[in-house]
């Protein structure tokens, strides 16, 4: 009797899920909406239907899952889902929500993106004409109220990186970007342009790349979960005074 229990949790353990997970996205060409649906690596695709705010997403692209041999090895082959993923021109699209239904045999999902094709832009909240010391903050919002944002900058002379920062502080409408504790010993440019003397100030320009991950309203389907929603990085270039 404990052989059979052992032998069924064993099993049990190395039975993979095959609940859906639906990802819908602004595609990195920044020019289709990306409908990803993604199941086990054991998973044949049935029937697929899908539409976005009405319009036909067409044939989707099959990646089958990949079930490698048994093995015990730390380094073992690793296995990888099943994605069945459709792509439809934004340009046919209006409107800053997305409806997507999808369907596969006999289940039916829907999800609902509301701000997913909203303009955006990144917005400087901080005073543009600000001098920027070490450990002072530049802080951006996306122009959506609703979006999470994350990224960084980085601090250029031409097309040298001077220095890179990554720290985020995040408000509820925007994130903030914090300059590094020493503005002198974290610039790296000192062949392209040394950094002034202590009290000293220098125009630069920051790069900064902003992520940005959208509210999904509504994920409706069998055992369906919804990766959060995305859009290509928002990079802007801006002109700043630092102060040394």
């Amino acid at each position: 009797m404990m052989r059979a229990l052992l032998l069924m949790t064993a099993l049990s353990a190395c039975t993979t899920s095959d609940a859906p997970t639906i990802t819908v996205a602004v595609a990195d060409d920044a020019q289709h909406l990306s409908i990803t649906l993604e199941r086990s690596p054991e998973h044949t695709f049935d029937t697929l239907v899908a539409t976005a705010n009405g319009v036909d997403a067409g044939t989707a692209e099959i990646e089958p899952g990949h079930v490698p041999p048994p093995n015990t090895s730390p380094f073992a082959d690793q296995a990888s889902p099943a994605f069945a993923s459709f792509l439809v021109p934004l340009a046919s699209l209006t409107g800053p929500a997305v409806h997507v239904e999808l369907t596969e045999g006999s289940d039916h999902f829907v999800i609902d993106v509301p701000e997913l094709l909203a303009p955006r832009a990144i917005h400087v909240v901080t005073p543009a004409n600000t001098q920027f010391h070490a450990n002072d903050r530049i802080e951006v919002s996306s122009g959506v109220a609703t979006d999470t944002l994350g990224g960084g900058f980085e601090a250029l002379e031409g097309d040298a990186d001077c220095f890179t920062n990554w720290a985020t502080i995040i408000g509820p409408t925007t994130i903030a970007y914090t300059m590094p504790p020493d503005l002198t010993q974290d610039w790296g440019c000192g062949v392209v342009q040394p950094a002034p003397p202590p009290g000293g100030t220098l125009p630069t320009t920051l790069e900064l790349d902003v992520s940005v991950v959208t509210p999904v309203a509504h994920c409706e389907g069998p055992d369906l979960t919804c990766a959060p929603s995305s859009i290509p990085t928002l990079i802007a270039k801006v002109p700043v005074t630092l102060a040394f």
